[in-house]
């Protein structure tokens, strides 16, 4: 399958989902202080399969192995669930294919979530992959966060937290954050290495909105190489 480029894009068959060793992702999400039973399993699974369906199509991921599937995408998502313990709403900025709102969600059914996307394709297949899954308290929003205009009409606060993986929103997401978070709400930015250019950038961009860096949370997903970065704002 080709991209839109015309270069090779890597892509698993849905049928793929049926090999997932759900004990060895149950493991791995406990570790992270997530506990996934079989009604997680069976969400997870469809989610997956519908993810894997779509992208025979539109591209939503790259992927050329469940494990990377679990691991890269799955498992990396379920890291900021500890850190969204008091949250009750959470925007996540650049949805794309779900991640990491989808599986937070499910980990996590009491959130209420607004999926934030600016490509129309991305937005049908998170409209139409909710509504499949029953997911209750998700709204998909059709839109982006602007550094000079804030956040579309229907994000305007009061949220509990902003949380993104997706690269380059930062100083977009900082800037509008006044007009999408409640007093005391928290920014979560997923991110890999981050060095001391990229953290002097952020502190500088953190402190013209009044805000500050209360942590960086550094960790490693298993078998994948490089550091991850978990970057909390208050």
């Amino acid at each position: 399958m080709k991209s839109p480029r015309g270069s090779p894009r890597r892509t698993l068959p849905p049928e793929a989902v049926k090999a997932m060793e759900f004990k060895r992702l149950q493991e791995q999400a406990e570790n992270l202080h997530v506990r996934f039973g079989e009604r997680e399993e069976a969400l997870l699974r469809r989610y997956l399969y519908e993810l894997l369906r779509w992208n025979q199509k539109i591209n939503l991921i790259s992927v050329s192995t469940l494990e990377e599937l679990l691991v890269r995408h799955v498992v990396d998502s379920l890291v900021p669930v500890r850190f969204l313990e008091e949250a009750k709403v959470v925007v996540d900025v650049g949805s794309g294919a779900g991640f990491p709102a989808i599986p937070i969600k499910i980990a996590r059914p009491a959130l209420k979530i607004h999926l934030l996307e600016a490509r129309r394709k991305r937005v049908s297949f998170l409209q139409y992959v909710t509504a499949v899954l029953e997911l209750d308290g998700v709204e998909v929003v059709w839109g982006r966060l602007e550094a000079d205009s804030g956040a579309p009409g229907q994000m305007r606060g009061p949220a509990d937290c902003i949380l993104t993986r997706a690269s380059g929103a930062e100083e977009a997401i900082l800037k509008v954050s006044e007009s999408v978070l409640k007093a005391g709400g928290r920014i979560v930015l997923m991110k890999g290495a981050v060095d001391t250019r990229q953290r002097t950038r952020l502190e500088q961009w953190a402190k013209e909105k009044g805000r500050r860096i209360a942590l960086v949370y550094s960790y490693r997903l298993p078998g994948v190489l490089g550091e991850r970065n978990l970057v909390l704002f208050e």
